[in-house]
């Protein structure tokens, strides 16, 4: 099976250097040749799925930017160290894999004479069963010597970052229920000590929608204090299409370029850095406006939940992953939180992944005491601002959770 993949890989590997070699002539005039991690030209970080590795492993190559006149034997090695390195230059919150659940196999690799690939190394993936859901493992491979040749190595592609992602299936909250008696749309409100002043925040959500088919608005959430409703989210919006996305935001209202899909997972990302508002949608910049406000943040509402519109204005699908920060994440940090994030990462003061499965109080992962007890919600169907205490059915024959094949990520 190897045999194959590796004949396989050497045509795609050569391939792949040739397309490399050029774009590296046409784009850097490095004066003198250099020896490089193969792929890490314009980003030093890579993206594997695990479960490919586990089974056939993954091959790290080394490229020269010329052929070489005699053969370069190069040295590689598994350095953790350079996690933090990266942390602090990205800005990201990156694990090394858990030492003795990796290894690297032939790790001196050759460039022969005439040549500018060399043979593969090959990281080899003993276990799993370390790895918990939430940070991003990666195993950094460095170039640690090279002899022959006379080839120097370019410090900025020394090292190749190897991020391993895994596929994980999960439950979600199930927001199609329209009875009174169990319907999801109400607000929780957290006790005054748990009240936050924001004056920098991220607020994420993720959301499916199973259909778009009717033309109407569809409120997802708010996050705001007790008395405001100035950081909303819905869909449809009245001479908007019925699935792009709005911001209400602090300092006015936000849209999306991008229109929703169909029973698709979507990462909602609400950002402000203290002078602009930025909306995110699957990792990618929508619009933004620039304000001076921030919030104060007590609670979280969950659709419409007064005037009589919160079943008019439900949303026909699921939600996940909620998670709230005292300060704004980049794009880059964003994009790395598809599936779930570390519940200790910096800035990250509450975050309910709501798959639980069962029951209804929704923990938050934390520790920071923002569990909510969906018992105990408010909803106004007057208007009035009684905010009466919903009655949920919560003898189990309500399907609260939803999981099957769209609860997945990878």
């Amino acid at each position: 099976m190897k045999t194959k993949i590796n004949s396989a890989l050497a045509i795609i590997l050569a391939a792949v250097f040739s397309m490399t070699f050029t774009a590296c002539n046409d784009e850097y005039d490095y004066g003198y040749d250099v020896l490089l991690m193969t792929g890490t030209e314009s980003d030093p970080l890579i993206s594997v799925a695990i479960d490919d590795v586990i089974d056939s492993g993954y091959y790290i190559t080394v490229s020269a930017t010329s052929k070489t006149s005699e053969e370069v034997r190069i040295k590689l090695a598994i350095d953790n160290s350079k996690v933090d390195e990266y942390n602090e230059e990205y800005e990201t919150n990156f694990y090394p894999y858990p030492q003795g659940d990796i290894e690297l196999l032939n790790s001196e690799v050759v460039i022969e004479p005439g040549k500018a690939l060399s043979s593969a190394a090959e990281l080899n993936i003993i276990s799993d069963a370390q790895l918990i859901e939430g940070p991003t493992y990666v195993v950094p491979i460095t170039i640690t010597s090279a002899t022959g040749g006379g080839y120097s190595v370019l410090e900025s592609s020394r090292t190749v970052f190897i991020r391993l992602t895994k596929t994980i299936e999960f439950n979600s909250l199930n927001m199609n229920n329209t009875s009174q008696s169990n319907s999801m749309y109400a607000m929780y409100f957290f006790d005054d000590s748990k009240m936050v002043n924001l004056s920098n925040f991220t607020f994420e959500i993720k959301v499916l929608v199973e259909s778009f088919s009717d033309q109407r608005i569809r409120r997802i959430a708010n996050f705001s204090s007790k008395d405001e409703d100035v950081n909303m989210i819905r869909l449809g919006e009245s001479g908007q299409e019925n699935n792009q996305l709005q911001w209400v935001s602090p300092g006015g209202s936000i849209s999306s370029n991008k229109l929703l899909e169909e029973n698709t997972w979507h990462l909602i990302s609400l950002t402000y850095d203290g002078s602009f508002y930025r909306m995110y949608l699957d990792g990618e910049i929508q619009n933004s406006t620039d304000g001076d406000l921030g919030i104060a943040f007590q609670m979280i509402e969950l659709g419409m939940s007064y005037y009589g519109y919160r079943y008019t204005q439900r949303v026909n699908g699921r939600i996940c992953e909620i998670r709230a920060w005292d300060r704004a994440l980049g794009a880059r940090e964003i994009g790395f939180g598809n599936c779930a994030v570390d519940p200790e990462s910096r800035g990250l003061f509450a975050y309910w992944r709501l798959n639980e499965g069962s029951g209804y109080i929704f923990h938050d992962e934390t520790g920071n005491g923002y569990d909510m007890d969906w018992s105990d919600v408010w909803y106004d169907p007057d208007g009035d601002g009684s905010r009466s205490i919903e009655n949920f059915d919560l003898s189990g024959n309500v399907r609260w959770t939803v999981m099957d094949a769209l609860n997945t990520c990878n």
